[in-house]
């Protein structure tokens, strides 16, 4: 998926610290089918070794920025249900629940986020 330009990655020092999935469609298993006004945040990811420091912040902060540019109302994402502290994060990082799903034995929270105008300056 990085080649086809879907992942993006935070570098540190020459080394990879931090990693994020921007879609333009949410994966229509958990959400149904997109009407064309959301982007889809996945797979955000830091090592354990610079957590703490806002990197994971600072990716989701760079895709709704990015997701504004490119005119999208709404930033979606989801999260496993049953990790409070990842849950935690994305509600501190202004999204709202929207409800849990359950696809075979996961649950998930979908979240999201009104993205405001000012953000694709």
């Amino acid at each position: 998926m990085i080649a086809a330009g879907e992942m993006h990655v935070l570098e540190h020092l020459g080394e990879i610290v931090a990693t994020c999935g921007l879609k333009w469609k949410e994966p229509e298993h958990l959400w149904g089918l997109a009407d064309g006004t959301s982007a889809y945040v996945t797979k955000l990811a830091t090592r354990r070794a610079v957590a703490g420091h806002g990197l994971g912040h600072r990716m989701l902060t760079w895709a709704e920025r990015r997701a504004a540019r490119e005119g999208k109302a709404l930033m979606r994402l989801d999260c496993a249900a049953d990790q409070p502290r990842i849950c935690e994060h994305y509600r501190e990082a202004g999204y709202t629940l929207l409800r849990i799903v359950e696809v075979r034995e996961f649950r998930y929270q979908l979240c999201e986020k009104r993205l405001a105008p000012e953000m694709n300056s």
